[in-house]
């Protein structure tokens, strides 16, 4: 699952939503 694009996907709208809650 490391290597899985889907954790990519998940790191980055993680990201996304935590820049827009702050």
């Amino acid at each position: 699952m490391r290597n899985s694009p889907i954790c990519g996907i998940f790191a980055t709208g993680l990201a996304s939503f935590y820049e827009q809650s702050t």
